[in-house]
């Protein structure tokens, strides 16, 4: 695992970027969550789930070459960003299920706080991890 800072830069500044990606991929799962619930008339847990995967194609190409600037291949990248993912979907899940309590746009802007934290750490450690002694292979990701 790779606990320094990688090619993206700084912690902090991986931080920002991190934010960055998250804030426009947030956008996109909000925009099909409002899109399911109000439109659509389903439920917000579905409009959740919906907007959640939207999201998560977008953050993972956004976070692979611009936040951590990674030289991961695809075929170790994918898999552990389906892990990282499916562990943000149960938690977001999770956390609407036990917020119902709440309007489903609270809900949803504390259950997307938990996730961001969960994202970063695993995305930075794990997911995007680069090795430092990775041979170039002249763009090839697979």
């Amino acid at each position: 695992m790779n606990s320094g800072a990688g090619k993206g830069g700084s912690v902090r500044g991986e931080f920002i970027k991190f934010t960055i990606v998250g804030l426009y991929s947030t956008g996109l799962h909000y925009l099909v969550l409002l899109f399911v619930v109000e439109l659509l008339a389903l439920s917000p847990l579905v409009g959740s789930m919906v907007g959640y995967c939207a999201g998560a194609i977008t953050n993972y190409y956004l976070n692979l070459r611009y936040t951590f600037q990674s030289t991961a291949k695809h075929r170790s990248a994918v898999p552990k960003f389906i892990v990282m993912v499916v562990c943000g979907f149960v938690i977001n899940a999770g956390c609407m299920y036990l917020l119902t309590f709440l309007p489903y746009m609270i809900s949803q802007i504390i259950a997307t706080g938990c996730v961001f934290f969960w994202n970063f750490v695993v995305g930075k450690f794990w997911t995007f991890a680069s090795s430092e002694t990775a041979p170039s292979d002249s763009g090839k990701n697979f």
